[in-house]
């Protein structure tokens, strides 16, 4: 499985796709910095987030907050709903069984690899914003939210845990992407069926009289990282946010074993 693994990240590095839309998260990282400098955070934000906005912690907090509901998910699923879609329209499926590799090698390789590219553009997003934003604020103790100051090494800890949760949120729209790309013949199809449902589903977290169809959706979970800014972080939220993408995990493998994506 490894050899067919391996043969995956070869196939996903020579695509353009994938370095250009890294790419692009970084240069959203860094614009987000510059842009969060001009509209005067200080003003816009504080009763948000608190008094200690003058830092460079704070920058891929929003960042995150703004771009892991639409913007970082479109890249991810642009890479994934086609990994199985790609194989059914060019037909390949067969010279894979022909080579001797099992149907669950190929799945859990391009699993692996649509995971690791989800959590590598979560991280690209966040270094690049936090990058800038320290070199336009710095890195220093700063107020939180709460009221409480932190030290350096507590918003060390806390942003690692952010990126963890937001790597992981996105490791689970990845399955749901291949998922939905199992019974998809055309790519494209695959990319805008699953990009049109997570749309739908965050537009539905905004209607109040759906509040009991909210808990189960998948969006509705993604910010809840910030929970860990609370005093004392508000870890049962999480925990709870992180459960619920393991459902879902769960649940686009099981569809795709239904499915069956190699022999219909």
């Amino acid at each position: 499985m490894w050899t067919h693994v391996q043969w995956e990240y070869r196939r996903q590095i020579r695509q353009n796709r994938s370095w250009v839309s890294l790419l692009v998260l970084a240069a959203v990282g860094v614009l987000a910095a510059v842009g969060y400098r001009q509209i005067d955070a200080q003003t816009a934000l504080g009763s948000v987030l608190g008094l200690g906005l003058a830092d460079g912690f704070f920058v891929p907090v929003v960042t995150l907050t703004v771009c892991n509901s639409i913007l970082l998910p479109f890249f991810v699923v642009l890479v994934s709903a086609e990994s199985i879609s790609a194989e059914r329209q060019r037909g390949t499926w067969t010279v894979l069984l022909a080579q001797g590799i099992r149907p669950w090698q190929v799945l859990v390789s391009k699993w692996v690899v649509c995971a690791s590219y989800a959590g590598s553009a979560t991280f690209v997003l966040v270094s690049a914003s936090l990058a800038m934003g320290i070199m336009l604020y710095g890195w220093h103790r700063t107020l939180l939210p709460s009221g409480t100051m932190a030290s350096t090494h507590d918003l060390a800890g806390f942003l690692a845990v952010m990126t963890v949760y937001t790597a992981i949120a996105q490791v689970t729209v990845a399955s749901v992407a291949l998922a939905i790309g199992s019974f998809c013949r055309n790519p494209v199809a695959s990319v805008m069926l699953t990009m049109g449902g997570l749309i739908i589903t965050v537009l539905m977290g905004d209607f109040p009289f759906l509040a009991d169809v909210q808990k189960i959706l998948l969006s509705g979970y993604f910010s809840r990282f910030v929970d860990v800014l609370s005093v004392p972080p508000n870890w049962t939220a999480m925990l709870q946010g992180v459960g619920v993408f393991g459902v879902y995990i769960i649940l686009a493998w099981a569809f795709v074993a239904w499915r069956d994506p190699f022999y219909d």
